[in-house]
């Protein structure tokens, strides 16, 4: 994590939080499953960390030339193809209060530039969202 909150983090459900920026992160062991949101994550440092038959999931997708180093580690790539049917039942959960999204800032269409200023300046926890009515 680059700069996150921990709590937020915590609060949306996890044991421990990592800033990559400020932690030897290298140095954990025996982490069941990681969750990677970071492009250009160094695969072979995260198989160190892992327990055997552990899991990672990159939303960043996995170099053609991961492998696991023999620990049996499962490899998912998650990308999301878009639908109705799929925005409708998200938008029933979010509903429902089993999905929290995390909004850093709203703004109104007019104010894209300043949105846009928002995403690029980081630090941020959540996201940018621009309301078009």
């Amino acid at each position: 994590v680059h700069g996150a909150a921990d709590d937020d983090l915590k609060s949306l459900g996890a044991d421990e939080i990592v800033d990559t920026d400020s932690q030897a992160y290298a140095d954990l062991k025996d982490i069941d499953a990681i969750l990677n949101l970071v492009r250009g994550t160094d695969f072979e440092k995260l198989y160190t960390m892992m327990k055997p038959g552990g899991i990672i999931v990159s939303l960043t997708g996995i170099p053609d030339n991961a492998e696991s180093n023999g620990k049996n580690i499962k490899l998912i790539a998650q990308g999301t193809a878009t639908n109705t049917e799929h925005l409708d039942k998200l938008r029933e959960l979010v509903e429902q209060g089993a999905v929290k999204p995390v909004i850093a800032a709203t703004f109104q269409l007019e104010q894209v530039s300043e949105a846009f200023q928002k995403l690029e300046s980081g630090g941020k926890t959540g996201k940018v969202v621009l309301k078009i009515a």
